[in-house]
This record gives structure tokens, C-alpha cells and sequence, in this order.
């Protein structure tokens, strides 16, 4: 990666049926059982797809006021929030992931079908 950020990958990335369940909200019932059958098949499926990869980069922080974090390079961020978070910060690492591109790919249509209906 050239001086704008440093690239992370072979992320080990644990896919635990339980834990998306639980982010799923899926508690028992039927429909749990037809979620729980989608969350294994993506599961298997992701071994051989994931290729998880994140960029992150820090920025000195040169003012926090209000809701805006203005960042050096004349980036900035705002939000009713963010002054609040990050009052008092000097530093700040933007972090952007992906599980791959063949995953995303396949799991787009997939993940439409199972959430949307």
C-alpha cells in the first residue's frame, strides 16, 4: 500500500452460526429453523469465498466543534454525535472492510432473497 494507508489481510474471520442468529434477532420457530438452514449454507459456502481485507488510515485531528471532527488534509466528519465521541482527540484511524469480492458477490442476491422476501 502506498503512503495513504496500510492494507490488513488473511483477517481470520470467525463465522459463528449462534452469534448471527443472535444479530438476526432469531429466538425459535419455524422461520428460525428456515434462518438457521440459510445462515449454515452461507456459512459452508463463505469458506471457500471469504477474503476478508481492511484499509485503515490515521489523521491528526485539528478541531472537534459541534457535531464536526475536521481532520488534517481537510477531511471531516460530521454528526450530532461525533463531537462528543471524540472530544479530546488528537489522533483518528478510518477503518474500511470487506469480506472479498467473490463473497459480496454471491451473497448479495442471497442475503436480498432470505431479508427482503
Amino acid at each position: 500500500m502506498d503512503g495513504n494507508g496500510t492494507r490488513l489481510q488473511n483477517i481470520p474471520l470467525p463465522l459463528d452460526p449462534a452469534a448471527v442468529m443472535r444479530h438476526l434477532g432469531k429466538s425459535g420457530g419455524k422461520s428460525s429453523e428456515l434462518v438457521r438452514a440459510s445462515v449454515e449454507h452461507w456459512r459452508l459456502a463463505a469458506r471457500d469465498l471469504l477474503a476478508p481485507q481492511a484499509i485503515y488510515r490515521s489523521f491528526a485531528v485539528e478541531e472537534i466543534a459541534g457535531g464536526v471532527v475536521s481532520l488534517a488534509g481537510g477531511q471531516r466528519f460530521s454528526g450530532s454525535r461525533l463531537g462528543t465521541l471524540f472530544a479530546g482527540a488528537e489522533q483518528l484511524v478510518v477503518t474500511v472492510g470487506t469480506i472479498g469480492r467473490a463473497l459480496e458477490e454471491e451473497v448479495s442476491p442471497g442475503a436480498r432473497t432470505l431479508f427482503l422476501g
